[in-house]
């Protein structure tokens, strides 16, 4: 991606390594895209729903383990095949050259994380524990 970005001299990205937790609200405020585009597995990504609090658009890889149930493509963001850089590199592209998609997409995302509470995960859970208790779960 270093590379990437370099040869095609693309303006204003950032990698920013490893950060201190404290750091992390200023560097998600100062994004305006998150990308997390792991090629072997991420069991879940905390990071994207960090990012989805600060209304970022996302641009993930298909092997982000939470872009199923955070990322509706076109909506918020994009998933693309961690196999892929061209597709990762014109997923990040629209969203260079697009204020008004980036300001749409941030906006689902922060909607749609807001909709993550606790008393949801809660309910899931008791809701799958009934289901497996339940004849029909068993």
């Amino acid at each position: 991606m270093r590379r990437m970005v370099a040869d095609r001299a693309i303006p204003d990205v950032h990698f920013a390594g490893f950060l201190n937790q404290s750091q992390l609200p200023t560097a998600y405020a100062c994004g305006d895209v998150f990308a997390l585009l792991s090629r072997e597995h991420e069991t879940f990504g905390l990071a994207v729903a960090e990012a989805m609090n600060f209304g970022l658009p996302l641009v993930l890889s298909d092997k982000v383990g939470c872009h199923p149930d955070l990322v509706s493509r076109d909506l918020n963001g994009y998933v693309v095949s961690s196999t892929d850089p061209d597709a990762a590199a014109a997923a990040l592209g629209r969203l260079v050259a697009d204020a008004g998609l980036r300001h749409r997409m941030g906006a689902a995302s922060r909607a749609r994380i807001e909709e993550w509470y606790p008393m949801r995960t809660m309910e899931g859970i008791l809701a799958a524990v009934r289901y497996a208790a339940s004849s029909q779960g068993r």
